[in-house]
């Protein structure tokens, strides 16, 4: 599954990109320094974002891309998660997936990843989670259970 935005990753982090749509995971924590793993987040969901429905590599980035990097630095509360839950079930119309990233994945509190769970178990085909967090032992053991993990290391760049 190459695609456009792939192209311009460093080498470590393609090996880490699904090379088809059968490995794609319905969610990822992305797990790293913030430094890191926030670019190499969206850099998934712009590699997920350019598969087609057909499954064809698409030329440009499709827009259901839902970013909440920039949202908070304080704990996600459970009023977050269910707006965002709220909006799960809008089926993407260009692309195959439709991409929700969640930053400091690691500082949401109990209640708002047990909010969380639902869409984790039970997701629509066409959804993918990319969790971010600096420590994925801070999430709870059944939300990091139902995610792919990805560790990011600094020696997995090149600069």
């Amino acid at each position: 599954m190459k695609t456009a935005a792939s192209s311009l990753l460093p080498t470590d982090w393609k090996r880490l990109l699904p090379s088809s749509s059968q490995e794609v995971s319905h969610a990822y924590i992305i797990e790293g320094n913030r430094q890191d793993a926030l670019p190499f987040a969206r850099a998934l969901a712009q590699h997920l974002l350019c598969v087609s429905k057909d499954g064809t590599s698409a030329a440009k980035i499709l827009p259901p891309f839902r970013d909440l990097a920039e949202q908070t630095e304080e704990k996600i509360s459970i009023a977050m998660v269910r707006s965002l839950t709220a909006s799960l079930y809008q089926q993407p119309l260009e692309s195959r997936y439709r991409v929700f990233l969640l930053d400091y994945a690691d500082r949401m509190r109990e209640e708002a990843q047990n909010a969380l769970l639902k869409s984790l178990e039970e997701p629509p085909e066409y959804l993918v989670w990319i969790l971010v967090a600096q420590n994925s032992r801070k999430l709870l053991p059944t939300v990091r259970s139902r995610c792919r993990l990805l560790f990011l290391s600094p020696q997995n760049q090149e600069k």
